[in-house]
């Protein structure tokens, strides 16, 4: 496994397993290699190939719900790092008498409680920790979401950085992007859910603005750029391209979900119109403990 492009690694120690040979796990794929992977591969369908996440947030029942339900009602206990463990009785009883389906995560090991009817998932750490020794390759490692959830759960992790390739690769990317800024007149952040109450009247206040800058992109094919938006935004009901979409004179535009990682179907764009405030969901926000300072990177 060629992973030569990763600019920083993490490792940390295990507990020792007799008779086991050193292994090394490389977790996340590096983002470089999977591309190539994609190069030589064409016929392989890389669309939705993402980083995997450790942590993923998701809404359930309410504290005062799970905790008669659930705690009280024999169904499980939480540990001190808020871990749902099912019992026997939840094993046997199943989920199909309950709406929120929550015993095969919690079976898993992975479900936790975040608190206010936030829930995560959560990938065991003992995927980290049952070897010797573990070796994650990836970018920017400090900031990440990973370094947040070794912490929280207390895994200790060194992290050994190339400067000099990572120097290069800001220089490469100077050189290759222009980023500039499309006011479109609104006052606050636009994450998912401020998009999705955007009315008639503003949607097509906002679609007359991306027209207008749109012009400025003389001879760019409208098949050459790239969109991202909340996808109710570019798709009506039936899945077809929305009024919103075709205002814009971005109907032939190729959308794509904010979070896409590795995808060759793009590869044709030159420009990309990035219409998204980034937020931490607030269940792993929860369950992460970030501050307001620590998220700020997201927003």
């Amino acid at each position: 496994m060629k992973a030569g492009a990763a600019l920083s690694h993490w490792s940390w120690l295990s507990s020792p397993h007799h008779g086991e040979t050193n292994l090394c796990i490389s977790l996340p794929f590096v983002l470089s290699f999977i591309a190539n992977i994609a190069r030589k591969r064409p016929e392989l369908n890389r669309d939705k190939t993402k980083v995997f996440d450790c942590v993923k947030g998701f809404n359930g029942p309410k504290d005062e719900t799970f905790q008669t339900t659930y705690i009280e009602g024999g169904l499980a206990t939480v540990d001190d790092n808020r871990k749902v463990i099912p019992s026997t009785k939840w094993l046997l009883e199943g989920d199909d008498a309950y709406f929120h389906k929550l015993l095969d995560e919690a079976k898993r090991g992975r479900l936790h409680l975040s608190g206010e009817g936030f829930y995560v998932t959560v990938v065991p750490v003992e995927l980290f920790t049952s070897n010797r020794s573990c070796t994650v390759m990836s970018y920017l490692a400090e900031g990440s979401l990973m370094a947040m959830y070794l912490k929280k759960l207390k895994v200790p992790y060194e992290i050994n950085k190339n400067n000099n390739i990572d120097r290069s690769a800001r220089e490469l990317a100077k050189e290759r992007l222009n980023i500039s800024y499309l006011d479109l007149g609104l006052t606050k952040a636009q994450g998912y859910k401020r998009q999705g109450a955007w009315g008639g009247k503003l949607r097509r206040k906002i679609a007359n603005k991306l027209k207008n800058r749109c012009k400025q992109m003389v001879g760019v094919a409208r098949e050459d750029i790239m969109v991202t938006c909340r996808k109710d935004l570019w798709f009506d009901k039936n899945d077809e391209i929305s009024s919103f979409a075709k205002d814009a004179r971005l109907a032939k535009a190729n959308w794509v979900h904010k979070s896409t990682k590795g995808t060759n179907a793009c590869r044709n764009c030159t420009h990309a119109v990035h219409m998204f405030d980034l937020n931490l969901n607030p269940s792993v926000k929860k369950f992460l403990d970030v501050s307001k300072p620590a998220n700020s990177r997201y927003e």
